[in-house]
């Protein structure tokens, strides 16, 4: 550990979420150059390990097991921290550890050897935005801080990224999956929009409006602005086997690429999405080519529904036996 146990080690973590290519690693990127914040790289460890150890009294009768279980996480390496470092911030805490106060103390850590003199640690998991009840049980006084894209544009960046790694873009099956996690995303919006705890930010504005954007939201977060935050591409620290993906957190923002997502889809491509997240597109889209042909995408759209349930229906019933698999071992 590189510091001193840092003071509020009880409190609740921020989370970071949004719909997978809205630029949650943007974001954390942008909210780690602030002094007084440090946001872990992406990862789902507490979402993972609340399966088996959520109902545990004291982790510290399982502390081995635990500690085990949490380094297998996928993606937790990017975290940086040894059993050790854990086990340094667990010997300070009095009384039982429950799973809420080990993930809060995990962020303790993470404080401690990455930013000790930060005073709010927060964990990005993008898909946790499908998840606010269950993390709200964990951290009542939890904040959550949820970047919306226009989701042509999550679309065109899914796409290069497929594009990129496997050289090759499944367009209507990939389509319909895009669509799937940015309208449960925007549902949930939706219905947390009154808590004060949920705090949207929107991509657009951020890339644009950047200043104004990030001081709303310190104002939500009960922080000062800090204008180191409009130099986040200087300090960027992605790790190094994701910069593929993420390239852009190491650039300053680029407004002129807002509308990039209109020479990057194809016409299909922009009415099937259209028509997928018709119910919430005028409302988090920049406005423009909101149309669709009905006659024109349900075809390609019929194919891809049904390449989704032959890939997802198995998928699907794999992570229900691997949760039930969870909670017998518990």
């Amino acid at each position: 550990m590189t510091g001193d146990i840092p003071k509020g080690t009880c409190q609740d973590p921020l989370l970071v979420v949004g719909c997978q290519r809205s630029g949650t690693t943007l974001l954390r990127t942008i909210l780690n150059a602030h002094s007084r914040l440090t946001v872990g790289y992406e990862c789902d460890f507490f979402q993972v390990l609340a399966g088996t150890y959520g109902q545990t009294r004291d982790i510290r009768a399982h502390l081995d097991q635990f500690l085990a279980d949490l380094m297998a996480v996928n993606r937790f390496e990017f975290w940086e921290l040894k059993p050790a470092d854990i086990r340094a911030v667990f010997e300070t805490a009095e009384g039982p550890i429950g799973f809420a106060e080990a993930i809060r103390l995990i962020c303790a850590a993470y404080r401690c050897k990455h930013k000790p003199g930060a005073s709010l640690t927060g964990v990005k998991n993008p898909n946790s935005i499908e998840h606010l009840p269950s993390y709200w049980t964990l951290f009542p006084q939890g904040r959550v801080v949820h970047i919306i894209r226009d989701p042509r544009a999550v679309l065109a960046s899914e796409k290069k990224k497929f594009i990129k790694r496997d050289g090759g873009f499944n367009s209507f099956l990939n389509t319909i999956r895009v669509a799937r996690r940015w309208n449960k995303a925007v549902r949930a919006q939706a219905r947390f929009d009154a808590d004060s705890r949920l705090l949207a930010v929107r991509y657009h504005d951020l890339i644009s409006d950047t200043e104004d954007s990030l001081r709303a939201l310190c104002e939500g977060l009960e922080l000062p602005f800090d204008p180191q935050m409009l130099d986040y591409y200087k300090s960027a620290a992605t790790p190094d086997k994701e910069m593929w993906q993420h390239a852009l957190t190491k650039a300053p923002p680029s407004p002129e690429r807002l509308s990039a997502w209109q020479s990057e889809l194809t016409g299909t491509e922009i009415s099937s999405i259209n028509f997928l997240c018709r119910a919430h597109l005028v409302q988090y889209s920049d406005g423009q080519r909101t149309g669709y042909k009905l006659l024109e995408v349900l075809p390609g759209l019929a194919a891809g529904w049904a390449q989704w349930g032959l890939i997802g229906i198995p998928s699907k019933i794999a992570h229900l036996a691997r949760q039930a698999l969870r909670r017998r071992a518990a």
